[in-house]
């Protein structure tokens, strides 16, 4: 009975060994179908993309000296406009009157200059008497504009006016009794001197008023404007704004990893929310510093835009080319098996796969270097390698 079992047992383990050394023949006599690569020499460039904004290349504000009644408004947001054009024209009163009086103390000065000296001292108290009249009469001007300002039948302007021509008139007073004081002795020199400083403020006087049609400084485009007909234009606040948008800059805020693959002269092509175009430029500006604010470093790329298709403001995407290998052995990523911390491929060679450890290096897009393992011409299989072991029979289908 026991030598029953033992054979029928020993039958079964024949057959199982048969069974599979028949299945693994078959494994071996398998073809696989794969595609395959020709392992080639190509140039390689890493790229990092970028999202930013358009900017003007200039922006220019327009701001007044003094506060001032706004009479003309002849620009809309949009417009353009040339060198010299007019803007906006501004109330001159005011102006007018200081050139005036500048003018008429420059005059004053002269004629003392040009005096006698016989006659020096009388006509200086007779300047004097006058000049101290006009202040009275100034004085008393203000006064009235002042009390008018309480029942609001006077404006602040006028009142502002008003002060500055008694502001004036001190002036010229203090100048013509300390004059007076001097008497028949007063220099020449000091005389000249104080000439030399009224016809200063002529000049200065005379700019104000010049200053109160307000031309464009450039030409452009008006992307702001901040005034109105019969409003007030104040100072160091901008009335309007003049742009120029070519060149328009695509202007890009940066990481400190960014920042340290970016060099001016770095080629780039950036694109643009809305406009289907594509343009090529090089970085010109790279901040040596990062904004403290953001904490981030910003890179400008100026680009031509003579057609005005590129608006300021417009989201911008850049491609920058941060490095670039000549004549490199290179093969598709599709084509690498990562086994562990090894990589490697199969070659289509005489109808087999061989497996091939390789040394993987630049990476661009769906390309890999190559910097050890194989040689240019090399096929290497694509699809289908998932099957395949190390010596097993293929058939190349897209050869």
């Amino acid at each position: 009975m026991k030598k029953l079992i033992f054979l029928l047992f020993f039958t079964s383990f024949l057959i199982s060994c048969s069974s599979k050394e028949i299945t693994s023949e078959k494994i071996d006599k398998q073809v696989i179908p794969v595609d395959v690569m020709k392992v080639e020499k190509k140039e390689l460039s890493e790229t990092i993309e970028l999202t930013g904004l358009a900017t003007p290349g200039v922006i220019y504000p327009i701001i007044t000296q003094t506060p001032s009644l706004v009479e003309t408004v002849s620009i809309k947001v949009g417009d353009k406009v040339s060198k010299d054009d007019t803007l906006i024209t501004l109330n001159k009163e005011a102006a007018q009157e200081q050139y005036d009086l500048a003018k008429k103390s420059v005059i004053q000065l002269e004629q003392l200059v040009n005096a006698t000296d016989s006659s020096r001292g009388e006509q200086a108290l007779q300047q004097f008497e006058q000049l101290q009249q006009e202040l009275n009469e100034a004085l008393k001007r203000s006064q009235a504009l002042l009390e008018g300002l309480e029942t609001g039948a006077v404006t602040a302007l006028d009142l502002a006016q008003s002060t500055l021509e008694v502001s004036l008139k001190q002036a010229q007073v203090a100048q013509a009794a300390a004059l007076l004081q001097q008497g028949t002795g007063v220099s020449m020199y000091q005389l000249e001197a104080q000439l030399l400083e009224a016809k200063q403020k002529l000049k200065q006087a005379e700019l104000l008023l010049e200053n109160m049609t307000i031309k464009a400084p450039i030409s452009g485009y008006i992307s702001e404007v901040n005034v109105f007909e019969n409003g007030v234009a104040l100072p160091n606040s901008p009335l309007a704004i003049i742009i120029q948008i070519d060149p328009i800059y695509a202007t890009f805020q940066l990481n400190s990893f960014q920042i340290s693959k970016v060099a001016q002269g770095m080629p780039a092509t950036v694109s643009f929310e809305g406009v289907n175009e594509m343009f090529s430029g090089k970085v010109t500006t790279v901040s040596p510093t990062a904004d403290v604010r953001t904490n981030a470093f910003q890179i400008q790329i100026p680009l031509a835009n003579s057609d005005s298709l590129i608006k300021g403001g417009m989201k911008a995407t850049a491609n920058l080319t941060i490095d670039e290998i000549q004549h490199a052995l290179v093969i598709s990523a599709d084509a690498i098996i990562y086994d562990n911390d090894e990589t490697f491929v199969y070659i289509a060679e005489d109808n087999k796969a061989i497996k091939q450890k390789v040394t993987l290096g630049f990476r661009s897009g769906d390309l890999v270097q190559i910097l050890a393992g194989l040689t240019n011409g090399q096929l290497v299989i694509t699809n289908g390698k998932e099957r395949l072991t190390n010596n097993a029979s293929i058939q190349v289908r897209n050869e």
